[in-house]
């Protein structure tokens, strides 16, 4: 596989990011060192290594992106173990999306600048590769002046029309 664009969702409160392409959740690397609340000393000597954030890749060259769970990296068995040991399902270690690549690098930037998640590898290009979708739930309304002057150009054609009808009758 090609090197591929690869972020990871890492960001200063611990949280996780909804990533509009796919309409899902990602979850963000959490490290208890960033909690602030009175248990934190406990529970960061239990977990001691931060769990990583799932990353999220793209090909730019294929069109396939994929969140990509790290806990299964061999770096990580110690901590997928103690999550495994308490119960908790994860994900599959790689989830494939058919992408539409400019779609993708918009909101993966939008992450990256938000500081919600940081660059691991590849480049997120200064001009993409098309016009990324921004609207998931509703269509993208019309500029007003679009539509106003496509309604002056439909009745500019129906006045051709009745002229055109007007003047071949007489």
């Amino acid at each position: 596989m090609k090197a591929a664009n690869l972020i990871e969702i890492d960001g200063p409160s611990n949280q996780n990011v909804y990533f509009r392409p796919i309409q899902s959740r990602v979850r963000g690397r959490f490290d208890f060192h960033r909690c602030r609340n009175g248990n934190a000393g406990k529970l960061s000597r239990e977990w001691p290594e931060p769990i990583p954030g799932q990353v999220l890749g793209i090909d730019t060259t294929t069109g396939e992106g994929y969140i990509r769970e790290p806990l299964y990296d061999p770096q990580h068995t110690a901590t997928r173990k103690r999550i495994e040991d308490r119960g908790m399902n994860l994900p599959e270690e790689r989830q494939t999306f058919t992408a539409d690549v400019a779609t993708w690098l918009f909101h993966m930037a939008g992450l990256v600048e938000g500081e919600t998640a940081r660059l691991v590898s590849g480049k997120i290009p200064d001009k993409l590769p098309g016009t990324p979708q921004q609207r998931f739930h509703s269509a993208e309304r019309a500029d007003p002046i679009d539509r106003l002057a496509a309604a002056i150009e439909k009745q500019t054609e129906l006045l051709v029309k009745l002229v055109n009808r007007a003047v071949g009758d007489a």
